[in-house]
């Protein structure tokens, strides 16, 4: 599997994680801390990726910190 497909299917979930996650309140229950588990798990997997292919990538990874309390949101853009 290459870094760009994987980076769709890692993609595709993280929506699924971000979208759970922004269902809740800021005081997340039992169910949405463990989604943030996952999510976070995800995150580290999408940043080993790039780091290993970032040339061949040519991909930037980006994380919103602006909402401290809020999900973590990814962006993935092609650079040029």
């Amino acid at each position: 599997m290459d870094v760009i497909t994987s980076l769709s299917i890692y993609r595709e979930a993280l929506i699924g994680a971000v979208w759970t996650l922004d269902a809740f309140p800021v005081e997340l229950d039992a169910f949405a801390d463990r989604e943030r588990k996952v999510l976070d798990s995800a995150i580290k997997s999408v940043e080993a990726d790039i780091r290993f292919h970032r040339d061949e990538a040519d991909i930037r990874f980006h994380r919103d910190t602006d909402r401290p309390n809020g999900p973590t949101f990814l962006i993935f853009s092609r650079t040029s």
